[in-house]
């Protein structure tokens, strides 16, 4: 199984594996897909995952803390997104995370990085 070609989606890397997610589809249509390849094996998969789905966006951008990938922001196609959702890669259950002022402003097209507190 290999995920359709696609423009705008998110990587992020988790030991040997790169999570995919969203992007444009090579049929045009905006994606809420997830797919995630073992770079051992070069295999690809999409696991069933639970809770809060993200809508498929674009432009948005993930980021991988200890075992848990934070998605912000994206274009919808009909508005910029200021959400933050978490995904547990051990378990694949989403969560939308509250809002906590200060909170970014909605945006697409960002860079995110993870970086040590402290």
């Amino acid at each position: 199984m290999y995920p359709p070609g696609r423009i705008r989606s998110s990587m992020s890397s988790f030991g040997s594996l790169i999570v995919m997610f969203g992007g444009y589809a090579s049929n045009q249509k905006l994606s809420s897909d997830l797919f995630v390849l073992d770079a051992h094996s070069m295999q690809w998969n999409s696991p069933p995952m639970s809770g809060p789905l993200p809508s498929a966006r674009w432009g948005h951008k993930t980021v991988v803390v200890e075992d848990r990938l934070f998605l912000f922001g994206g274009d919808t196609d009909t508005v910029y997104s200021d959400e933050l959702y978490e995904l547990n890669l051990v378990s694949m259950t989403w969560s939308l995370k509250e809002k906590k002022d200060p909170t970014p402003s909605a945006r697409w097209g960002h860079a995110m990085v993870a970086a040590r507190d402290g």
